[in-house]
């Protein structure tokens, strides 16, 4: 599991423009929070005269290109293509669309038609959403290895006998709580 400050270096330092590898949940949560607060701090420099306006648009550019990136990796780590982020637009594209051409015929179930297309934005953001909450795939994908491989143990940790705490030679058992037992 990544920290906070690890995520928002691998995001924005190390893979800004990456589009190939994984991203696990904790990198992924852990930047779009770093982005919140940074559109947060931006937006209240835009109180600025010019300047303010200035970082505020370029850090929403810079958020969304980044942003953009984090989603393909984070869809990646599910195993699932980065074109899933198109879904909901091509919802509301196509909703848009058939909503001016019944609104122009004057075809009552046309109009229907584009708020049902319209409402597949909503499902389509929640079916995103899922994805994004969800547990990578363990182990290497057709993207790449696991991204959490590193950070985690492979090996069982041992604890050794702290020698504040004497064995019991009457008994041969250690006195360690979750020390082996004897």
């Amino acid at each position: 599991m990544l920290t906070f400050v690890q995520a928002v270096k691998r995001c924005v330092i190390e893979k800004p423009l990456n589009i190939k590898d994984r991203a696990p949940r904790s990198e992924y949560w852990w930047f779009m929070l770093a982005l919140f607060i940074g559109g947060l701090v931006a937006n209240i420099l835009a109180i600025i005269p010019i300047l303010g306006w200035i970082i505020m648009i370029v850090f929403n550019i810079g958020s969304f290109v980044l942003s953009i990136t984090a989603n393909v990796r984070r869809l990646h780590d599910r195993n699932h293509s980065g074109w899933w982020i198109l879904a909901p637009y091509g919802c509301l594209v196509a909703g848009g669309l058939l909503f001016g051409l019944g609104v122009a015929a004057g075809s009552d179930f046309i109009s229907m038609l584009a708020v049902l297309v319209l409402g597949g934005f909503f499902v389509c953001f929640v079916v995103l959403l899922i994805f994004m909450v969800m547990p990578g795939t363990p182990g290497p994908n057709r993207f790449g290895p696991d991204p959490l491989a590193a950070y985690t143990h492979t090996q069982p940790l041992q604890f050794e006998a702290d020698p504040a705490q004497p064995s019991d030679p009457a008994s041969g058992q250690n006195n360690q709580p979750n020390g082996p037992q004897q």
